[in-house]
């Protein structure tokens, strides 16, 4: 459908597909038609429009293109236009709204500066010291509590 004055909205998707020739006032279609959206509109638009800007690629600036080269794909107030305009201007979902971070409470972390081990894998870094192999442990058993009583 060709695109009238009043779908020249920010936010409308368009085709590329004409050319047109000023001297001779012919329009000639294009062998490849392009789909942008419209990001910009120079004039008023209630009596004349100077210019549109058209964003075809999102690594791109927009092209002013005229107005008469371009057939209306979607109006901007569709949804799909309006999603379309905000994914490639790069603007928020959520304007205003407020979210709790997801983040989990932090783990309490040991500090370890004596270096005694890992208590979680039972990997110990200092090991019990022997000061002579003829001494025995020290073990209380039930027999040693029955002398000392």
């Amino acid at each position: 459908m060709a695109l009238s004055m009043l779908n020249c909205r920010v936010g409308s998707i368009v085709d590329h597909a004409w050319t047109y020739n000023a001297e001779d006032r012919t329009k000639v279609q294009k062998d490849k038609i392009r789909r942008g959206i419209i990001v910009r509109v120079e004039g008023q638009h209630s009596d004349a429009i100077s210019g549109l800007y058209v964003k075809f690629k999102t690594n791109e600036e927009p092209e002013k293109v005229l107005a008469r080269e371009l057939d209306l794909a979607l109006p901007a107030t569709t949804r799909i236009a309006k999603e379309a305009y905000r994914r490639v201007m790069g603007l928020p979902k959520h304007v205003g709204a407020e979210f709790n971070a997801r983040k989990p409470n932090p783990r309490r972390r040991v500090e370890d500066s004596l270096a005694i081990g890992n208590i979680k894998t039972g990997s110990e870094v200092v090991k019990p010291e022997i000061d002579s192999e003829d001494e025995e442990p020290l073990v209380v058993g039930l027999e040693s509590l029955k002398d000392s009583l």
